[in-house]
């Protein structure tokens, strides 16, 4: 059988270029292996190495010391919680809320957030007459009303009355509840027994 021998060495020599080109790869990279692991074995004995030469004494104490979680706690500061002014009928904290008029006004009001179904709180002041209304209401609230409880009160309208402070001369200060939207014209004072509708409203409630 014969070769063709131009043809047969020129396959010889891919095949030995292919096989030494991967034979040197191979090579350089078992050496780059070998470097990446001698390096790291030589920054662990230094490591280990510096670990042994530091010498930590035990603390010797007399008594064993407890750790107190409490004192821990408390030793921590909190940010002073802020809360808000609270109803003196309903003893929770009122909600802030302001009303924006078409002319561009604002008025600033203070409103307590109880309610039962859909009546709320009779207890509502401006911000700025906050302070002496509170104190009115605890001043002038009628032992009657006291046992009643304020998110019951309903005017003609089936509306939550609001308990609004007198302006006029002759009542400066004075309480009374009235209609929100003033259209059924509900007038009563909280010094006061109860009377008219106000009285009817309450005696069909088994309150009077």
């Amino acid at each position: 059988m014969r070769y063709n021998r131009p043809y047969y060495c020129k396959y010889l020599l891919r095949y030995f270029n292919k096989h030494a080109i991967f034979s040197i790869l191979s090579i350089f990279v078992v050496l780059k292996i070998q470097q990446h692991v001698r390096n790291t074995l030589i920054k662990v004995h230094s490591v280990f190495c510096f670990i042994d030469c530091i010498k930590v004494e035990p603390v010797e104490t007399s008594e064993h010391i407890e750790f107190d979680v409490q004192a821990f706690l408390d030793s921590i500061p909190r940010p002073p919680v802020k809360t808000g002014p609270k109803c003196p009928r309903c003893l929770v904290d009122m909600t802030f809320g302001v009303i924006r008029y078409d002319d561009g006004s604002e008025f600033e009001y203070f409103r307590c957030p109880r309610t039962h179904f859909n009546t709320k709180c009779y207890v509502t002041s401006s911000k700025e007459n906050l302070a002496e209304y509170l104190k009115a209401v605890e001043a002038q609230t009628h032992p009657v009303y006291a046992t009643i409880p304020p998110e019951r009160f309903k005017c003609r309208c089936d509306l939550s009355m609001i308990l609004t402070m007198s302006k006029s001369q002759q009542n400066s200060g004075r309480l009374y509840l009235k209609c929100p939207k003033r259209s059924c014209k509900l007038f009563q004072w909280v010094n006061e027994l109860p009377r008219g509708f106000a009285f009817q409203i309450l005696q069909a409630q088994d309150y009077l």
